[in-house]
């Protein structure tokens, strides 16, 4: 970055740990939201390496200390496979919330520049991208994935249920629009929880919801 960022705002509220490694995304928020990432050693705190930069928004460990970080905006729309040496090994074009499972990657589209571009996706070893269902809507809670696999996230006013590249089940809980939003789900046996709210000028009004499958 050319420029000293006015501020430098963590991009996720936790943190992805990978191996002995763990990973802190950081974005010159409000400004530009342009960020780096940052790889520090769990053992001796010594910096392993630092992320291209660009508009960080979203990342996710893949164990042995490599990682995936998500880049969305300014025209990039992109996934980079990072080894623990802070190689790019893969790149594909896409980027989201990704659900892993060994070497399954799935991904919960996420971008701004068109609403009606967004599906379920399968990132593929070779770079290659494979797309599911579109996706309604932007806004979308981190997913809670069930043992058998099954994802359950938040968007568009309802709780939908993605099995592979597929939205089996789908319950809306509210109305379909921009200004309500939803806390991570937390499932438990055969409920889910989750906190909606309303962004509102003068307030925000919330309710927990319980779902029971």
């Amino acid at each position: 970055m050319r420029l000293r960022p006015r501020t430098w705002l963590s991009t996720a509220e936790t943190l992805d740990i990978s191996g002995e490694v763990v990973l802190a995304c950081f974005s010159n928020m409000p400004v530009t939201g342009i960020g780096l990432g940052y790889a520090l050693s769990l053992t001796d705190g010594a910096l392993r390496f630092t992320t291209a930069s660009g508009p960080i928004q979203s990342s996710a460990a893949l164990g042995g200390g490599a990682f995936l970080v998500g880049y969305q905006g300014y025209g990039a729309f992109e996934t980079q496979h990072y080894d623990r040496d802070g190689r790019v090994r893969t790149r594909w074009a896409s980027q989201g919330h990704y659900i892993i499972a060994g070497d399954d990657i799935r991904v919960i589209e996420l971008t701004n520049a068109n609403p009606y571009a967004m599906h379920l996706a399968r990132l593929l070893q070779d770079g290659s991208v494979v797309r599911g269902e579109r996706l309604d809507g932007h806004h979308t809670s981190p997913p809670s994935v069930c043992p058998d696999g099954t994802a359950l996230f938040f968007r568009g006013g309802s709780l939908l249920a993605a099995r592979d590249l597929v939205i089996d089940d789908r319950l809306e809980l509210c109305a379909s629009d921009a200004r309500t939003f939803s806390t991570p789900i937390a499932a438990r046996g055969e409920s889910a929880y989750l906190t909606l709210w309303e962004w509102r000028q003068d307030s925000q009004l919330g309710r927990l919801v319980r779902v029971d499958r």
